[in-house]
This record gives C-alpha cells, sequence and structure tokens, in this order.
C-alpha cells in the first residue's frame, strides 16, 4: 500500500477553522449569523428598491428564528412594501438559501438602527 501524501490545508481553511471556533466559544454563532443575513438582505432589497419611492423608507431591521422585519419610517410605506414582500421573500430565498427564511414582517419603525 503506498501512502499518500498529506493535503496541505491552505491558510484560508484555518482561519475559518479558527473562525468558527471563535464564535462557538463565545456563544455568538447566532448573532453573527444574524448580522450577515441583515446585511446580505439589505443588499438585495436596496437593489430591489432603487429608483422608488420605497427606497428611503424600507429598510432591513432584524432576523431571528426564521423571521426577517423590515422597518419603515411610516404606514403607507408598510402597506406598499407589504405587497411586494412574496417577491422579495423569494429573491431572498433564492439569494440567501442557508439562512431558511420563511416569513417577512413589515412594521412601522421609525428608528434607523438595527435590533
Amino acid at each position: 500500500m503506498q501512502d499518500q501524501p498529506r493535503r496541505k490545508r491552505s491558510s484560508l481553511t484555518q482561519i475559518n477553522t479558527m473562525l468558527e471556533g471563535t464564535l462557538k466559544r463565545h456563544g455568538i454563532t447566532k448573532q453573527v449569523t444574524a448580522a450577515i443575513i441583515v446585511n446580505r438582505a439589505k443588499e438585495i432589497l436596496t437593489e430591489m428598491l432603487e429608483g422608488s419611492p420605497l427606497a428611503d423608507d424600507v429598510r432591513v431591521s432584524s432576523y431571528a428564528a426564521g423571521i426577517l422585519i423590515l422597518g419603515c419610517d411610516n404606514a403607507p410605506a408598510t402597506f406598499d412594501i407589504s405587497g411586494m414582500i412574496p417577491t422579495i421573500l423569494a429573491r431572498i430565498q433564492s439569494e440567501i438559501p442557508e439562512a431558511d427564511i420563511t416569513k417577512i414582517i413589515a412594521r412601522v419603525q421609525k428608528e434607523k438602527g438595527n435590533f
């Protein structure tokens, strides 16, 4: 039987392993994952609303347990974006399948920060 050469681990593999270990050790895997999902969903929503009057009034606010929250500046924006939710959900599910987003909720939320 011939010895097979050992595969050399790349530095990226080592960094990935180190990051995963650090996230688990500090118990922040879910929070970091949610932040990544929110950031990517923001990019998708911004692209979808570009040039629309809703672009300045609607933003991705948070993600938890398969639910993505859209924060809207006012009730009319919430009403208008509600009609687009199936399209937004389909697009996000296709581009971020690992997020397992099952529902999007739009609600009035004056604060611009993420929760």
